[in-house]
């Protein structure tokens, strides 16, 4: 039972909790209203674990100036200083952010915020304090054996797992005890009965559930069936399981030779694989990209092939192992780029042709709060990889590993993306992964937000307005009080400001071609919107996502990542990896500025480039760049590097265009010595200061 009390100044706030069920995952929402005073709200926690301070902005409606502190035991933990104007947002703001995470707290903890405005200053201020460790103390034990399972690595587990699951749900939670290091074989009987990919665990509207793997491994077959879905969920762990598919869902094999012009492509598949499927695909299939080689080396140059979409394959009648692929007619100029780039005697990576490319995450995770994934070995996926997308509360991935087990002949994991992190209310926090580099075929992470293209604005009494949207953020994220922020088309200038979300207009959805939606919402004043421009969820941005001592291998090809709303990376190691902050290609209006990258204490090596473009507040600090990629920034303002060392670098190791502005701080070195003002190339509009 939750029992809370808000009340100003001096008077305290107690959140108390029970450990008979699992307690709500908010313990306490504050959502103060008009003020002019300094007010103080305290929040007594009863469970330990880790705690959140998010969707916290505090809005200056007069004056200039105040400060928001955070303490622990009175302990001061964080004190934010924010005055009217100042830029902490690519818009003017009078909006601001204090989010922040209080790990490790203990039962009896006092958590308190305090807002103090300097003089005539008058605001408003909401957050909201969320528990992010799932519990089950006293919960019922389910075990697999009970309704069946054989833990045999021969039997089909699957039907006792999901009756075992059933009983748990309707005990009203429970755990689900898996036999310590035993094996699982989990397949469909029927995959022709299923409309759509289902999942080993999915769990839709469900709490309290926690999935106990105890070392278990699970051998899934990847006729449509792939590893977790929880939806509209609270209160899930799944905890110590290795996982695998057999037969794999793809397979590699050397490029023999590549005929741009005839739109093929050989390929010789070791015989370690079952004998390849041939024929025309019922998926749109495509290649991924080429590997290093050898292994101890890291990738000599970037190898693309980009998406090389595939007609049909067929095999050679004297050796079936030798597969012909006939690309499609559009594949010409690709086909010569993955020639001249290297590809020919690298290795590829090709879909199944019935299990490959499945739409969809191997790993989703929606509309939900305090999920935590732990101990996790995920040896191989089929197309994208954890998408965390559009929950509310808490998501945690701790000891989440994607890596090959036979790093000696199987340099893949999958051939599609890593970590797709959009639209979370609360940060998403990624800790302890390690992740083979070759694994994805493009991004190892991809934090995101979509803007959302106006199509019609309506002015309605009282200075408010009737916006029809169009893109690809659902109606069901915009909800009432939530910040939205207005974009001219190209987001080369500053916001056209800010507003709030009355309601979104019921009945208003629609489905748009391809994954977006078109619906309207009703905001509570005027920001210039026109027709072409763009409006961004604000409170969707996964603020506060930490990535925190992840590592990836040298092993396969380059990884890549791209970096588009907030996160802190910390104490992390990165071999062979680009980095990119970018909207999108070019000037492209499908995401928003970036803003508020932190990247500290970490090892950057080998990096292919560095790149900041259109970006928003860019720290680096406590970090070794090793390698001979140079780092470019166009348009970017706010750039700091502080206590940052370059090692092997080229002779100019940053270049920056189109009004950059970058702030020196410390003791930044390049080999050694402190000549970075040499070592810059500037356009003449751009910006650079030297802090003692």
């Amino acid at each position: 039972m939750i029992r809370s009390l808000m009340i100003a100044v001096i008077a305290m706030c107690f959140t108390t909790l029970t450990t008979a069920t699992a307690p709500a995952t908010i313990v306490h929402s504050v959502a103060q209203s008009a003020a002019g005073t300094s007010k103080t709200w305290e929040h007594r926690i009863a469970e330990a674990g880790n705690y959140q301070i998010g969707q916290a902005w505090v809005h200056i409606l007069k004056g200039d100036k105040l400060r928001v502190e955070i303490s622990v035991n009175d302990k001061l933990v964080k004190t934010h200083g924010f005055e009217r104007g100042r830029k902490v947002e690519p818009y003017d703001a009078p909006l601001f952010r204090f989010q922040l995470r209080l790990e490790n707290l203990k039962s009896g903890d006092r958590i308190r915020v305090a807002c103090i405005p300097e003089g005539q200053t008058q605001y408003e201020l909401a957050y909201k304090l969320a528990f992010g460790t799932p519990t089950f103390d006293g919960m019922k034990v389910f075990t697999l054996k009970q309704f069946g399972a054989k833990a045999d690595g021969k039997h089909n587990d699957l039907p006792a797992l999901w009756k075992t699951t059933a009983a748990a749900i309707e005990a009203g939670g429970g755990i689900i005890r898996f036999e310590k290091d035993k094996d699982y074989r989990l397949k469909l009987e029927n995959p022709e009965d299923f409309e759509k990919k289902q999942f080993v665990f999915q769990l839709k509207g469900n709490k309290n559930i926690k999935f106990e793997g105890n070392g278990a491994r699970l051998i899934i077959h990847p006729e449509k069936l792939s590893f977790i879905r929880l939806e509209d969920c609270e209160n899930i762990q799944i905890d110590d399981f290795t996982q695998t598919f057999d037969p794999q869902p793809y397979y590699q094999g050397k490029v023999l030779k590549i005929v741009p012009d005839k739109l093929y492509a050989d390929l010789d598949v070791p015989k370690r694989y079952p004998l390849p499927m041939v024929g025309k695909a019922r998926q749109e299939l495509f290649f991924a990209r080429s590997l290093s080689d050898p292994l101890d080396k890291p990738v000599p140059g970037y190898i693309s092939c980009q998406h090389l979409y595939i007609e049909r394959t067929e095999s050679d009648p004297d050796n079936p192992y030798r597969v012909r692929v006939h690309f499609r007619d559009n594949m010409e100029a690709r086909l010569k780029a993955a020639k001249r780039d290297g590809a020919e005697g690298n290795d590829m990576i090709m879909p199944h042709q019935l299990y490959g490319h499945y739409t969809g995450g191997h790993v989703d995770i929606t509309r939900s709060g305090r999920i935590s994934l732990t101990k996790l070995w995920i040896q191989s996926m089929a197309n994208m990889g954890i998408i965390p997308a559009h929950n509310w509360g808490p998501v945690t991935f701790s000891q989440v590993d994607v890596r090959t087990p036979n790093p000696e002949t199987e340099r893949f994991v999958s051939w599609r993306d890593g970590f797709h992190v959009r639209d979370n209310r609360m940060g998403i926090l990624i800790e302890d992964g390690h992740y083979d580099g070759g694994l994805m075929y493009d991004d190892l992470f991809s934090p995101h937000s979509m803007l959302n293209k106006v199509e019609a604005v309506k002015e309605l009494p009282g200075g408010r307005m009737d916006v029809t949207l169009y893109g690809l953020s659902p109606m069901h994220m915009f909800q009432p009080g939530d910040w939205v922020s207005a974009w001219d088309p190209k987001q080369v200038e500053t916001g056209k400001g800010i507003a709030r979300i009355i309601q979104p207009v019921e009945g208003s959805e629609t489905r748009g071609t391809g994954a977006n939606f078109r619906f309207r919402v009703v905001l509570d004043r005027d920001v210039d919107l026109q027709l072409g421009d763009y409006l961004f969820h604000e409170e969707t941005i996964n603020w506060d996502m930490v990535i925190r001592r992840c590592t990836n291998s040298r092993l396969g090809k380059h990884a890549s990542n791209r970096w588009r709303t907030p996160v802190k990376i910390e104490d992390c190691t990165f071999r062979n990896m680009s980095f990119h902050i970018y909207a999108g290609d070019g000037m492209t209006i499908e995401r928003p500025r970036p803003r508020h990258i932190v990247i500290d204490k970490s090892v950057i090596e080998e990096r292919i480039d560095f790149t900041g473009f259109d970006a928003w507040d860019v720290k680096i600090s406590k970090t070794l760049f090793e390698g001979p990629a140079m780092i470019i920034f166009r348009n970017t303002d706010l750039a700091t590097f502080e206590d940052v060392q370059w090692k092997d670098g080229p002779e100019t190791i940053i270049m920056a265009t189109d009004g950059t502005t970058i702030t020196f701080k410390g003791e930044n070195t390049r080999n050694g010595k402190a000549d970075l003002k040499n070592r810059i190339t500037l356009d003449k509009d751009c910006q650079v200061h030297f802090s003692e």
